[in-house]
């Protein structure tokens, strides 16, 4: 027996380097000659895909966006800003006065308000505090100030049922707000319901307006709030310290006088005081799940002030905007994770991360602290991010603690591609989508020496279009911080890599996307990509498509294949054997449970004749550019790996006789590498070179 494996070993190895043969014959594109020194050569100009490269909108993010903004337009002065939108949340600005001027994607409240406390911590401009006190003090009343004009939820004193009225005046409810909640002995009327749940030994209170009772647009919303207290304050329990909450549905605004504010939430120096969370009729416009979102929401402010009160409180909200309204998103899903009401920011990340660093950005950080949940363990991973944040005030200071965070500059990376890639996977285990939008664009019909330069933590993507049926070669260089950049096709989503030093650009315009990333503060990145076309790459556009080997056809050819090998007869195959042609260059060639079977006979010590069945097995594919003139195929297997193995069966037992390492680049990606052809509409026919002797050639038949 020893000796029939050490022969059927050797059959083995002469397999090998018979294919192997019809590999080194395999043709060579023709070279162009160098280009001249300094030569350029112009083609034609390519049309590329029109892609979205500007904004989704003109309109600032959120309120204290738009304060800056006007601000740096010197329209305002902080003061005369805070003002102006305290007066908003007050209702004593008129909707022709309204200073927001233009819509905001998000109308929440609580980073003019918490500015505004700042200030009366930090201001100078003592008339400026009288007003900001005044106007907080309408626009934040204190439970003890409304204590006395509520009843709690089920009292005898209103009789049964929500929608039962309580006896009131309600010009005298409309004016309290108005007139700072008067502090009455005994108050004459009832203007709130109020409705508590205790929760880990702390009481959180609903203030509803009785005047909404029976209003089945409003009513629903009262007992939304009471669910989403439920739901969100024993998730966030398990990550920190939760305390007593309060919630009020102020009437501030209305029909009459209306305001697009959702809610505010009031963060009080103060860590022993109830947290405040206004809710404006706005918000009532929500569905009833993205309203409760919303409600998780701000409760995570309240989160934050108790947990990571030197990271917010010290540092000041200017500062700490970026993590403190992204990461507010994300604990909200997670607490609500199929509703993905912060899913309407995706848009605005993905166009304002090409232009700004992730610290200058503030809703649409939800992404990024997703990104962080997945990547270091969920919502711990994002709280310990969260704790590495400065105590003390400025943009710088929040940039370099970022990028002091531990290996920051992979992670960065691996969230810049998933973000292209729409691989990002939300809290509920679905991915996020991103629509694209790009620094720049870039066609390349010539010698171009481009260069790309990367501020700290922005997103910088660039889309690249090269002319077709042409040669490219690529170098680059790279100076400044130590920056990363990576590149693929339009629809390569995942397969990230260097530019290679050569490609083809295919039958259509080749369509890449690049990013450069920098995450070192203070420094820039610079990439310069050196680009220029070598030569033709003819593209026969017959090919196109996948094609599969006909069993005949391959029968006939592995038999001429292995006849000179021995005696052989080829019985069978099975399997498939397929060959792909991609119009942007690229080939694939594979095997898919594909098995020659054939006989042979071999001898024993005394040479009498032993009839053996044999199995050979090819596994794997090959991958790598195509170029094809109507005549000739190359096709060059740049990445796959094809293995073979060989069994052999004596009465029906089963002898393996081992396995070859990868065949490539050896061995042509069979079923098909380079070689002459002809190409119809359904079949394609492709032969296989040989140094001596002839080969059977193999038919393919189109698939789609």
């Amino acid at each position: 027996m020893k000796f029939f494996l050490v022969k059927f070993a050797s059959f083995l190895a002469v397999l090998a380097l018979a294919l192997t043969a019809c590999a080194q014959s395999k043709t060579t594109p023709a070279q162009e000659p160098p280009a001249e020194p300094g030569a350029t050569k112009t083609l034609v100009e390519s049309s590329p895909t029109p892609v979205p490269t500007a904004a989704p909108g003109e309109s600032p993010m959120g309120f204290t966006d738009l304060l800056d903004q006007k601000i740096t337009r010197g329209e305002w002065t902080l003061e005369e800003g805070l003002v102006a939108f305290l007066k908003l949340f007050a209702g004593e600005v008129q909707p022709s006065g309204d200073p927001a001027g233009v819509g905001v994607q998000e109308a929440e409240g609580t980073g003019i308000v918490q500015m505004a406390y700042e200030y009366l911590q930090n201001g100078t401009d003592e008339e400026i505090k009288t007003e900001i006190t005044r106007l907080l003090t309408l626009i934040v009343p204190t439970q003890a100030m409304l204590d006395p004009y509520s009843i709690p939820e089920g009292s005898s004193q209103r009789g049964p049922g929500l929608a039962a009225p309580i006896r009131q005046t309600s010009e005298e409810c409309a004016s309290l707000w108005s007139s700072g909640f008067p502090d009455p002995r005994t108050p004459s009327f009832i203007c709130f319901l109020s409705g508590t749940r205790q929760i880990g030994g702390n009481d959180y209170r609903v203030y509803y307006p009785l005047a909404w009772q029976g209003d089945a647009s409003k009513d629903p919303y009262y007992a939304a709030t009471l669910e989403a207290i439920e739901n969100a304050i024993p998730v966030y329990q398990a990550y920190g310290q939760v305390k007593s909450i309060y919630f009020v549905f102020t009437t501030l605004s209305g029909a009459t006088n209306p305001t697009t504010t959702l809610a505010v939430t009031h963060i009080y120096q103060n860590a022993t005081e109830a947290c405040p969370v206004i809710l404006y009729p706005a918000s009532l416009a929500l569905s009833l799940p993205d309203f409760k979102q919303v409600v998780a929401h701000e409760i995570f402010h309240c989160f934050q002030a108790w947990n990571l009160r030197d990271q917010l409180i010290t540092a000041g909200y200017a500062s700490a905007d970026w993590w403190v309204e992204g990461s507010a998103e994300y604990f909200s899903n997670v607490v609500y994770p199929n509703t993905d009401y912060e899913h309407r920011f995706a848009s605005w990340f993905a166009s304002n991360s090409t232009t700004k660093p992730l610290t200058d950005m503030t809703y649409e950080n939800f992404a990024f602290t997703q990104f962080v949940a997945e990547a270091d363990g969920g919502p711990t991973g994002v709280l310990k991010l969260l704790a590495t944040m400065p105590i003390t005030a400025g943009t710088d200071k929040q940039l370099a603690a970022l990028g002091a965070y531990p290996n920051i500059d992979t992670l960065f990376e691996r969230f810049a591609q998933e973000v292209i890639d729409n691989a990002l996977m939300d809290t509920s285990g679905s991915s996020i989508t991103f629509p694209d939008y790009f620094s720049r664009s870039d066609t390349i019909t010539a010698t171009t020496s481009t260069n790309y330069v990367a501020d700290p933590f922005i997103l910088n993507r660039y889309q690249l279009f090269f002319v077709s049926k042409h040669r490219f070669s690529m170098a680059s260089a790279e100076t400044g911080a130590a920056g990363h950049e990576s590149a693929r096709e339009y629809f390569g989503s995942g397969s990230w890599a260097p530019f290679p030093a050569e490609f083809i650009s295919g039958c259509q315009d080749g369509h890449y996307i690049l990013y450069v990333l920098n995450t070192e503060p203070g420094k820039q990145y610079h990439l310069t990509l050196n680009t220029t076309p070598v030569g033709d790459a003819p593209c026969d556009e017959c090919l196109l498509g996948g094609w599969q080997a006909t069993t005949e056809s391959y029968t006939s050819y592995m038999q001429s294949v292995l006849s000179p090998t021995g005696d052989i007869t080829v019985t069978s195959i099975t399997g498939e054997a397929l060959a792909i042609f991609n119009d942007n260059g690229i080939g694939t060639a594979q095997y898919q449970d594909f098995v020659v079977h054939y006989t042979s006979d071999s001898s024993d010590l005394f040479d009498n004749p032993i009839p053996m069945d044999f199995s050979l097995t090819f596994t794997g594919y090959g991958s790598g550019y195509w170029t094809a003139d109507g005549t000739n195929l190359t096709f060059n297997a740049g990445e796959g790996n094809i293995t073979s193995s060989i069994q052999a069966f004596i009465s029906g037992e089963p002898i393996d006789l081992g396995e070859t390492a990868n065949l490539l680049p050896e061995v042509p990606p069979a079923p098909i590498g380079s070689g002459p052809y002809t190409c119809s509409e359904n079949t394609l026919t492709y032969w296989p070179p040989v140094t001596t002797g002839t080969v059977s050639p193999i038919i393919f038949k189109k698939i789609w």
